[in-house]
C-alpha cells in the first residue's frame, strides 16, 4: 500500500498532511499571503483541519479489519461528522471494506 497522506486547498493554501494531523507540506499561493495576517491563519488551520479528515479516514478504511472493535479516537483518527462526510467522498472505492 502507499503511504496515506490527505491533501486540502482552500484559498490558494495547500496543506498535506500524514494521518493524525501531521503536517508534511504547506503551500501559499500570492492571493492567501495577500489575505492577511488573521485571514491567513485561519485558512491554513482550516485546511489542515479538512486534510488530516481526509488521511484519517482513509487510514480507517485501509485498517478497517485491524480497527474491529477499536475506538478511532484513541488512535488519533477522529474528526468532527462533516468533516467526516466531506473526506469520505476523496476515499478510493478498493479501500471500502466488501
Amino acid at each position: 500500500m502507499s503511504e496515506i497522506k490527505g491533501t486540502a486547498t482552500l484559498r490558494g493554501v495547500t496543506a498535506e498532511v500524514c494521518p493524525g494531523g501531521a503536517l508534511s507540506g504547506l503551500t501559499l499561493s500570492q492571493h492567501a499571503v495577500d489575505q492577511g495576517a488573521a485571514a491567513l491563519a485561519a485558512t491554513v488551520v482550516e485546511a489542515i483541519a479538512v486534510a488530516t479528515a481526509q488521511a484519517n479516514q482513509r487510514t480507517k478504511h485501509a485498517l478497517h479489519s485491524a480497527l474491529a472493535g477499536l475506538d478511532p479516537a484513541a488512535l488519533g483518527l477522529a474528526q468532527s461528522a462533516s468533516l467526516t462526510e466531506q473526506a469520505e467522498a476523496t476515499v478510493p472505492d478498493t479501500w471500502r471494506a466488501q
